[in-house]
């Protein structure tokens, strides 16, 4: 064998070698972490984060663990992003589920915590963790990126207990959306509306996203019809907006609340002196992939 074929020989082993590798190595992930309000008051919500675990239709599982635990402000992220992987591998295959993977660390010093203006520094315990929020995510064998966007929403996950100085619970309520398919709806609320509410010293205007059309709504209180969504009413005289965003595509019952500031995902909300109803004329509207639609309340 010639020194020259011998040369062409190893040249092709290690382009033979180097596909093999990049064949293991299916695609690249970056993901981002929002919140939405609490219906409480809250300044800061301190979590601790291990990993992100995605569930393949298969029922098998990827865990994504973090270098390093990473403690974030989630309400420093209600309307930015927190990069929370960068540029991670993943293999090929369907994903349906997906969860992110906090510490129960419930300290306030360097865990979970709540932090209020009345009662000061809350621990939180985190409960629920091992629940899978749905997702609708396809890795081809093609090395491309991808970017998946998490929402976590505090109204729906957060207990609402102002008596409560020991301990709060929280409970993971997450959405997920590729980028490009990520879904939201916005729209105005007419002045009136604002204004019957306050009338009756009520300040928790919200809407509501129920998955489905025609849906009657209900509190977030672990049985069926349980909201995927919400988002407080802000703005002032004659611009009262909502924005409900990181909807995955399909079809939402949107309906309206003048006491979202009562939600509690650890209770029953919709009976009693300090019940949680929703105003009549909810609305239906359908999301298409990547869509941006307006529905207002007028």
């Amino acid at each position: 064998m010639t020194n020259t074929t011998h040369r062409l020989l190893r040249l092709c082993s290690l382009f033979a070698l180097g596909a093999l590798l990049g064949g293991c190595d299916d695609g690249r992930v970056d993901m981002t972490l929002s919140a939405d309000a609490p219906a409480q008051n809250l300044q800061n919500v301190f979590v601790v984060i291990d990993g992100v675990t995605l569930r393949r239709d298969d029922g098998s599982e990827e865990r994504i663990r973090l270098d390093r635990q990473q403690r974030v402000d989630l309400m420093r992220y209600n309307g930015s992003d927190y990069t929370l992987i960068s540029n991670e591998s993943l293999d090929e295959g369907t994903y349906d589920g997906i969860r992110v993977d906090f510490r129960d660390v419930q300290n306030c010093d360097s865990g979970n915590c709540a932090v209020t203006s009345v009662n000061g520094r809350i621990p939180l315990s985190i409960e629920g963790a091992d629940t899978f929020s749905p997702l609708d995510f396809r890795v081809s064998d093609n090395g491309r990126s991808y970017v998946l966007q998490l929402r976590m929403d505090l109204r729906l996950s957060l207990e609402n207990n102002s008596n409560s100085t020991s301990r709060l619970r929280l409970r993971p309520t997450l959405r997920a959306a590729r980028d490009s398919r990520a879904a939201s709806v916005s729209g105005t609320v007419r002045n009136s509306i604002v204004d019957n509410c306050n009338r009756n010293n009520n300040t928790g205007l919200a809407v509501y996203a129920f998955d489905g059309r025609d849906v009657r709504p209900d509190d977030f209180d672990g049985t069926d019809p349980d909201p995927v969504a919400s988002a407080p009413v802000t703005g002032s005289s004659g611009n009262w907006r909502y924005t409900l965003g990181t909807l995955p595509p399909g079809d939402y019952t949107l309906a309206l609340t003048c006491f979202g500031d009562r939600e509690d995902p650890f209770r029953d909300d919709s009976s009693g002196n300090s019940s949680l109803s929703f105003r009549d004329g909810a609305r239906n509207v359908s999301l298409g992939s990547g869509d941006s639609e307006t529905e207002n309340f007028n």
